[in-house]
């Protein structure tokens, strides 16, 4: 069973004569430390601790050799925070995954 989680996310819109539809996102999740765990002893450890990300996103259109353009940078776990998962069976052995950087460039060609 998944631990409690909140997630809280801000948008704040942008708009300019050289970039269209743009935003910016940070976004928080808080997972709770897991309590409803099977108490007859099946788990090999005790649930992990209780762990906050900051995500953040950024997005914007523009014109580039006049075919419209659309740039996506993500950044997940943006602090590099080291944490485990109780749903992830690797939490055995190893931390989830640091910091992911994604970059996305969407060009129109018609």
């Amino acid at each position: 069973m998944p631990a409690n989680r909140l997630e809280g996310q801000l948008t704040w819109s942008f708009a300019g004569k050289r970039f269209r539809n743009g935003y910016v996102s940070p976004s928080v999740l808080y997972v709770f430390r897991q309590d409803r765990v099977p108490s007859d002893g099946v788990d090999y450890l005790p649930p992990p601790d209780a762990y906050a990300l900051l995500h953040l996103e950024f997005a914007t259109s523009f014109d580039m050799f006049r075919k419209n353009t659309t740039l996506n940078i993500g950044v997940q776990n943006l602090l590099n925070r080291k944490y485990r998962d109780y749903m992830n069976r690797f939490r055995y052995f190893n931390d989830e995954m640091g910091r992911n950087v994604i970059i996305q460039l969407k060009i129109d060609l018609f």
